[in-house]
């Protein structure tokens, strides 16, 4: 049998440390600037079959889509995962290569992240993207608001970009730097709002004949962002062992802490997707909010934000059933 050549690669903006093992031999084990021309050469020092282990940082995807159109098998790591195995106190590029390519030869020691297919990645990452765009629009909108109190103004609605609150803002008789601000934001919110649009329509273009998102569409008070979200951040949920695994990812189970037979609960994960967390909670808060036997059945939880994680952790239970078992959505079971 053919032994693989084995990559542990610590990726950085400019260069990347590759260390490389063909066997119990290492082969290579250096700096690499990040251009396909160098990363080639290193690739060639090894035989095929390759395997490379990388972790899951801000710049994978040029690397990772790269290296699997070389025909390099990728492990794309859970930086959380790969932490406990860092026991040298000193922490340099070299070392943590070398901890890579270990772990590209035993990657069951660690959790992989979902390794978006390449057809899909434009789309996530308008998602994202137009994410972002809405953080800024919230900041923008909430900076006009202050301009306002600082001048002694009240609106006479909370929403100034309707006709109502456009028309209050063009009459008001305000300072120069008070108007030159007030019209300043005013134009970057409109420029936000209309990339926001253009964003949202090539996505939903995309996706219009991903199943799973239709699947999702369909059910009660799931929006099209909501089931875009959800299905982008979830990816491929057959890899996920059961529904208990699913919702851990989706940040939405309590954590466990035990000790000499003790056993305490913690508040939730922190190491799962904050985007299907707050999705999957969005969701939740529309149900609670205009769903009167939803209100009647969470009525008894104490706090609100305690329901809509309780609920939350019942919808990504009710999605994953969905789409492995293809199970049928039962509204009756929120209410339990």
């Amino acid at each position: 049998m053919q032994q693989s050549t084995f990559f542990g690669i610590d990726l950085h903006a400019r260069q990347s440390w590759f260390h490389v093992r063909a066997g119990d031999q290492v082969v290579f084990n250096g700096a690499v600037p990040n251009d396909w021309i160098a990363i080639d050469a290193v690739l060639e020092r090894g035989p095929a079959p390759r395997v490379a282990a990388v972790e899951a940082g801000g710049n994978w995807p040029w690397l990772v889509y790269g290296l699997q159109e070389r025909g390099v098998r990728i492990h794309l790591l859970h930086p959380p995962s790969v932490t406990p195995y860092r026991q040298s106190r000193a922490k340099t590029d070299k070392i943590d290569a070398t901890l890579l390519c270990e772990l590209a030869a035993e990657p069951w020691r660690v959790t992989e992240s979902w390794i978006c297919p390449d057809a899909w990645a434009g789309v996530r990452q308008a998602m994202r993207t137009r994410e972002q765009l809405i953080q800024m629009r919230t900041a923008v909108r909430n900076r006009l608001h202050a301009v306002l109190r600082q001048l002694g103004r009240r609106p006479p609605v909370g929403f100034l970009w309707g006709p109502t609150g456009a028309a209050w803002l063009c009459e008001q008789s305000l300072p120069a730097g008070g108007r030159q601000a007030v019209e300043g934001l005013r134009q970057v919110e409109a420029v936000l709002r209309a990339q926001d649009a253009a964003l949202l329509a090539t996505t939903r273009e995309a996706m219009r004949a991903c199943r799973p998102v239709q699947q999702l569409e369909a059910l009660p008070q799931c929006g099209p962002v909501t089931a875009l979200t959800i299905v982008l951040e979830s990816g491929d949920v057959t890899r996920f062992a059961n529904r208990a695994a699913y919702v851990a990812h989706c940040a939405l189970a309590p954590t466990t802490s035990e000790s000499g037979g003790k056993h305490q609960r913690r508040g939730l994960s922190r190491r799962g997707s904050h985007r299907l967390k707050r999705a999957y909670t969005e969701w939740a808060f529309r149900l609670l909010t205009r769903d009167e036997s939803l209100k009647e059945a969470y009525a008894s939880v104490p706090y609100f934000g305690q329901a809509k994680v309780m609920l939350g952790r019942k919808l990504a239970g009710a999605a994953r059933a969905l789409w492995v078992r293809e199970d049928d959505f039962d509204a009756a079971r929120l209410r339990r």
